[in-house]
């Protein structure tokens, strides 16, 4: 289950956050009289009405300081910068506090719980680089190998005519457009388009600070993610002295994991269900399931779960997930244990209906960054059991390959190749019990209009249309899967099936024939042949997905057309009463109904239904729906 809390670290575009940006990063060029239309004249003249390129280049270091406002939290932030690329902002908002910077050679992000992570991942590392670019004014050389900057016309925002400038780069496809009222020269709005978001930030409350032109107000708006983020300087300051310890990578909280003996706890025993892994958790005297996730960038605990405990979620923060996006809370969880091992509290994120949105077994939470970035993780698939190891004192000797994999969005990304031509990085998903690809990479590739078998699938506020599409290999590093499945969403939706600098996600249907060790610490991914490596697991050979009822009957969730199950006759929303002539009670749920849809194909099963009044008997023959598994599967 890929989700993601968007915190401002997430968000970054450039070397500095929006905050911590000087005007050669952050704002655009007003007109000016003699400029025409000449963009590289315009920023000239720009420069000048703020208080001088010269002057502006003389700037060296920049302190502020604010009230923030990010969706639903609100709070405080003080930021520092220095060029080249440092920079620092600490951000406050009561219930929780977060640090984000830059020592000039490492990005790195400092979360409410302590840990802090390098950000490594390319697009990162490129946009580290333009950021230096721009501090040393490189986007005002028309001969630049690095930017391209356009005049294109004018456009009208809120009544004002607005001259209209386009920057881009021959690094990535990052965009940025500048918006200048022609009768005040002052930036109105910029728009900052990279693969996964589009940014409108606008401009206002321009005054005078240290002899520059500052806009002392600011609101952003982060499409598709539906999250805004304002900003209200109370102080900037150029050219301060600050102390180079204030950049320096932070050294991570105090150790918060205590292990019953030793420095790790093995082979401890999961719940494997639907490709989907399940652990105990215990806070206080109650024990519940909680879903192992890589793909979620922070833990998560039910909020009616949360409330029972005598925990309050507060504020209110966005996230997305696989295809959706939804609305957290923050909780501060007490110590809780995972069988052997005890976490000192954190803070997570709180979300309702997590638990009544799930069944089979029931999903009181979700161990995601927050627990798994304090471990070096190794999951044996085939054997169904979680190892947790003190990275201080791992140390690997075994026959897998290391394959780095820098954290995005607080996730793995794997470098893969699909039949040899689709390559790309994709996220590492315990979380997900299918592989995918993202909407625009499968755009871009053609792959929207290949012939598969539909599904849908749910996630944490809504449904997920897709179809499941036969492949001929997966390759990771020297390890090659045969006739893989990956789901091609039917639309681009607004969560991580949108994002574009990944390719997709691989989920348990093609992890599970590994042994992972995932090493947080040092960003890498360890993968050996699992027991079933490269094994045809058994599938459904119905077309046809079975769900509970609200009053927790099964029924027939969804049917693919040219299905078995459709041509049988069987419908979404059908009640099952009986499955070849025994009362459904007697199966024990959904899941073994549909371990009933995986037999060998042949098989015929007969359903008994009710629609509305009206009870039915269909009769499924299975059938294999990609052809490539052997039969008895």
């Amino acid at each position: 289950m890929k989700w993601v809390a968007l915190t401002l670290g997430w968000l970054r575009g450039l070397a500095k956050p929006l905050s911590c940006l000087f005007l050669a990063g952050a704002v655009g060029a007003c007109c000016h009289s003699g400029a025409g239309t000449d963009p590289y004249a315009i920023f000239q003249a720009h420069y000048q009405a703020i208080g001088g390129l010269e002057r502006l280049k003389t700037i060296r270091t920049t302190q502020s300081s604010g009230n923030i406002r990010y969706d639903g939290l609100e709070g405080t932030f003080r930021c520092w910068s220095e060029t080249p690329l440092r920079y620092r902002q600490d951000e406050d908002f009561g219930v929780m506090q977060q640090s984000e910077g830059d020592d000039g050679q490492t990005r790195w992000q400092q979360d409410a719980n302590g840990q802090v992570v390098e950000i490594r991942d390319e697009q990162t590392l490129i946009r580290r680089r333009l950021g230096e670019l721009l501090e040393r004014f490189e986007h005002l050389n028309p001969a630049s190998p690095y930017f391209h900057l356009s005049y294109l016309g004018t456009t009208e925002i809120d009544g004002r005519s607005c001259y209209q400038l386009r920057l881009s780069n021959s690094l990535n496809e990052d965009v940025t457009l500048f918006f200048i009222a022609a009768e005040s020269w002052h930036l109105i709005k910029t728009v900052v388009r990279q693969p996964d978001i589009e940014v409108h930030t606008r401009f206002d409350d321009f005054r005078w600070a240290d002899g520059f032109l500052i806009p002392f107000h600011q609101y952003s708006d982060i499409r598709p993610r539906n999250k805004s983020e304002e900003i209200w300087l109370q102080e900037y300051r150029v050219n301060p002295a600050i102390d180079q310890k204030q950049f320096a990578v932070p050294e991570p909280a105090p150790d918060r994991v205590r292990f019953a003996t030793g420095d790790r706890a093995e082979n401890i025993p999961f719940i494997f269900a639907e490709n989907q892994i399940y652990l105990p958790v215990t806070i206080g005297d109650d024990t519940r399931l909680w879903l192992l996730d890589s793909g979620a960038s922070k833990s998560v605990i039910d909020s009616d779960y949360a409330l029972r405990l005598g925990l309050k979620p507060a504020g209110r923060i966005g996230g997305f997930g696989f295809g959706d996006l939804f609305e957290l809370a923050l909780v501060k969880l007490p110590p809780f244990q995972v069988d052997s091992i005890t976490l000192s509290g954190q803070t997570i994120h709180a979300f309702k209906g997590l638990a009544a949105g799930s069944y089979e077994p029931v999903r009181y939470g979700i161990l995601g960054f927050d627990f798994l970035s304090h471990f070096v993780t190794r999951i044996d698939f085939a054997n169904q059991t979680v190892s947790f190891f003190r990275p201080e004192q791992f140390s690997y000797t075994g026959p897998g390959v290391m394959i780095e994999a820098p954290l995005q969005y607080g996730t793995f990304t794997v470098p893969a190749c699909v039949d040899g031509s689709l390559c790309g990085r994709f996220s590492l998903d315990l979380g997900a019990h299918q592989s995918s690809f993202h909407y625009p990479f499968a755009e871009n590739h053609r792959l929207l209009e290949r012939p598969g078998v539909e599904t849908v699938s749910k996630g944490m506020s809504g449904y997920n249309f897709e179809r499941i599409v036969p492949f001929q290999t997966l390759q990771i590093g020297p390890f090659r899967i045969d006739h893989p499945r990956f789901c091609i969403p039917q639309t681009e939706g607004q969560g991580a099936t949108a994002v574009g600098e990944l390719a997709g996600n691989l989920g348990n249907s093609l992890l599970r024939h590994f042994v992972l060790y995932l090493d947080y610490p040092q960003q890498r991914v360890i993968f050996e042949r699992g027991e079933e490596f490269n094994h045809p697991f058994a599938e459904d050979k119905s077309g046809m997905l079975i769900g509970l009822s609200e009053q927790d009957q099964p029924m027939v969730s969804f049917v693919a057309k040219d299905s078995p199950s459709s041509e049988a006759g069987l419908m979404a929303g059908d009640l099952i009463e009986a499955v070849d002539n025994r009362a459904v009670e007697q199966y024990g749920g959904a899941i073994p109904l549909r371990n009933l849809l995986r037999q060998k194909a042949g098989t015929r099963i007969s359903f008994t239904v009710l629609r509305g009044e009206q009870s039915l008997t269909r009769v499924i023959e299975l059938r294999d729906l990609f052809r490539t598994e052997p039969e008895g599967l």
